[in-house]
């Protein structure tokens, strides 16, 4: 099976308009689909030339995608057939990982998983504007995979923290610093199900489910083992999504609820890597 027809890496499923888009980080390539349960085959190409991208976002009028190998930011706008890539934004911070879309305040923003810099854009006319930037000092230097929006509040996940902060327009301030229990330390994502409650995903192998914050503090949450590495959560077509990457490359859609959750599909499931995917991933940097 050639290395296009699998997955290695694939770090995000997520649905903008009418489109599945997949995440293939290690592949370096974004594919979309208008069926979610088509064979990685027949999924079209957005992009085969980005640097080990690890997540995608939109406005419903332009894309934007982590170049996180090139430290860019790639933008994309809907054509008619399929997509044009218009727009490289460099210096998008230090290995940019994580880029999310605040409809609330219709803003993109960005977080650099070497610098801990959040960036805030906007789409001006089709174009993405920078605005403004945001260090989180109090991450320390930790590698920062991912930023959460949940109740009007921005959540920056750190390997060992987690940092609460505020967006007033294009001004951010820091609202609460929480340390993770050492038992739940390499988080990758934090994904929200309630109020209150939710998931971290965490290298290697584990998430952990919540149903009170605070037990991300005192080790009191519920962890599972998985073949691969849980990376960045979705809720895709009422089904929890969960891409796992690295020792066993798949994507598991779930539904149900936590801790009862029942495998609804598997998308793409094609195990640990071929020699074919690696000497891909080798092409360009992750």
């Amino acid at each position: 099976m050639d290395w296009q027809d699998r997955l290695y890496t694939a770090t995000m499923l997520t649905k903008i308009g009418e489109h599945y888009f997949i995440v293939d980080c290690w592949h370096h390539r974004i594919i979309f689909s208008e069926n979610l349960y088509s064979p990685i085959k027949d999924w079209k190409t957005l992009d085969s030339q980005i640097a080990g991208p690890h997540s995608i976002a939109g406005d419903g009028e332009i894309l934007v995608a982590d170049c996180t190998g090139y430290h860019r930011l790639h933008v994309y706008r809907r054509q008619s057939e399929g997509y044009e890539h218009f727009e490289v934004l460099e210096r998008a911070g230090h290995r940019p990982h994580r880029v999310i879309y605040c409809s609330e305040q219709k803003l993109f923003l960005v977080i650099g998983s070497r610098d801990q810099r959040i960036l805030l854009l906007r789409n001006e006319g089709g174009i993405l504007r920078p605005l403004a930037d945001y260090v989180i000092t109090e991450l320390g230097g930790q590698y920062t995979r991912s930023i959460t929006l949940h109740n009007g509040r921005l959540f920056a996940v750190g390997n060992e923290t987690l940092v609460e902060l505020k967006i007033d327009d294009t001004n951010i301030t820091t609202v609460d610093v929480f340390t993770l229990h050492a038992d739940y330390c390499g988080a990758n994502d934090l994904y929200f199900l309630g109020e209150d409650s939710g998931i971290l995903t965490r290298t290697p192998l584990q998430m952990t489910f919540f149903d009170r914050f605070d037990q991300l503090t005192t080790g009191t949450g519920a962890s599972f083992r998985f073949d691969g590495t849980p990376y960045f959560l979705s809720q895709v077509d009422g089904m929890l999504i969960m891409p796992q990457i690295k020792e066993h490359s798949k994507i598991v859609a779930y539904e149900g609820t936590l801790p009862h959750l029942s495998v609804k599909t598997t998308i793409g499931d094609s195990g640990p890597a071929t020699a074919e995917s690696i000497d891909r991933k080798s092409e360009f940097p992750i």
